[in-house]
């Protein structure tokens, strides 16, 4: 069957009249095509892993931490209506 035939077939419609509808033949497979969009999509899977490692390989120090339970116990211990200093207030301090 050649490449026309195949692609295009005989249909009779309601009044006896033959009618041709075309198919949709699939493309052909191209390799390198497939194999460029293949690298592609693994670049952009590892930069994402890569980003989100990366990021979280930078964590907390013990310092950080300690800050942080230092505030956190802060933040429970003080009264509902209380304001948080101003940066006036915060530079005027000395420690």
């Amino acid at each position: 069957m050649s490449e026309k035939t195949r692609a295009i077939r005989a249909r009779t419609d309601r009044n006896g009249a033959k009618t041709y509808k075309r198919r949709a033949m699939a493309r052909e497979f191209e390799p390198v095509r497939f194999f460029v969009l293949m690298g592609l999509a693994a670049f952009l899977v590892c930069g994402v892993a890569v980003f989100c490692t990366h990021r979280a390989a930078h964590g907390r120090t013990a310092e950080e931490r300690a800050a942080y339970e230092i505030g956190e116990k802060a933040g429970e211990q003080a009264p509902r209506d209380a304001k948080l200093p101003t940066d006036a207030e915060l530079n005027s301090k000395v420690f």
